[in-house]
């Protein structure tokens, strides 16, 4: 299929392969590098304090390892799975630099995943879902490898974000919803409408916990950024501050960020 040849070729060592590599090397400079070193906390924090040295959990998706690297380090297993064989070279690498040789890394499809049901207490799976042309079967077989009872945390990059922070791409959406062109997209890539996501994802079965929003912008004009990597990134922890402050964090920033990170349960009725 032309999406998976796409696919292979983004992740590739010669193209965007090293660059997600790179986001994760050191302090954040650039806005990118902060909004995924912040994804990444979030969920490294979460499963630590959701999970024991015992609990089994998979990164689907794992990239070049930043979280799994992580949990390692804080004594849990974790089992990574890419499709680019490219980015599990760079999870080997980095795993070997952090002397964490043993780690589980495996190459398969989410849509047809090599493991039993009813398997894993946590599943990881950041980014994923945007970079497959129909990611339902992927949902289908996260419900199904996952114990009941787990918790997955699915996250996306939020297609309202660029539309609230661009005042010529808001404007542009607003045109095309009034001359009605409304065409799917299924771009790999693509940034996704967070309701469409949660009512794909509980269509399966998965039953809402929580989520959580992270990136407020940058504020953007006609795609080209405003103002400097470092403002922006200052503009965003601001905004982040004040919307906890008025406790409109969970109702605003689903609108307002750039990653939105979800977590599911798997039902216990499914013992």
């Amino acid at each position: 299929m032309a999406w998976r040849d796409e696919v292979t070729s983004m992740f590739s060592g010669r193209k965007d392969g090293k660059l997600w590599n790179d986001l994760y090397r050191g302090h954040p400079v650039t806005f990118e590098e902060h909004l995924f070193q912040s994804r990444r906390d979030f969920t490294v924090n979460y499963v630590l304090s959701h999970s024991t040295p015992d609990s089994t959990i998979i990164d689907v998706g794992c990239g070049a390892a930043p979280v799994v690297s992580r949990l390692l380090a804080n004594d849990r297993d974790c089992i990574g799975l890419d499709y680019s064989f490219d980015m599990l070279r760079f999870s080997r690498d980095v795993l070997n630099q952090s002397q964490q040789h043993n780690a589980a890394l495996l190459q398969a499809d989410c849509q047809a995943l090599p493991f039993p049901d009813n398997h894993f207490d946590i599943i990881v799976c950041l980014g994923v879902i945007s970079y497959i042309q129909d990611y339902q079967p992927a949902l289908k077989e996260l419900y199904r490898i996952i114990k009941p009872g787990g918790t997955l945390i699915i996250s996306f990059r939020n297609k309202y974000n660029p539309v609230l922070f661009d005042p010529i791409i808001g404007l542009k959406t607003f045109i095309k919803w009034l001359l009605r062109k409304h065409d799917e997209d299924h771009s790999v890539g693509r940034f996704l409408k967070f309701k469409a996501v949660r009512s794909d994802i509980e269509r399966e079965g998965f039953e809402y916990l929580t989520h959580t929003s992270i990136g407020m912008g940058p504020f953007r004009w006609n795609g080209k950024t405003i103002f400097s990597h470092r403002r922006s990134i200052n503009l965003d922890r601001a905004i982040d501050r004040l919307l906890n402050s008025v406790h409109l964090h969970r109702s605003l920033g689903k609108w307002l960020a750039d990653v939105s990170l979800w977590i599911y349960r798997k039902p216990n009725k499914d013992l």
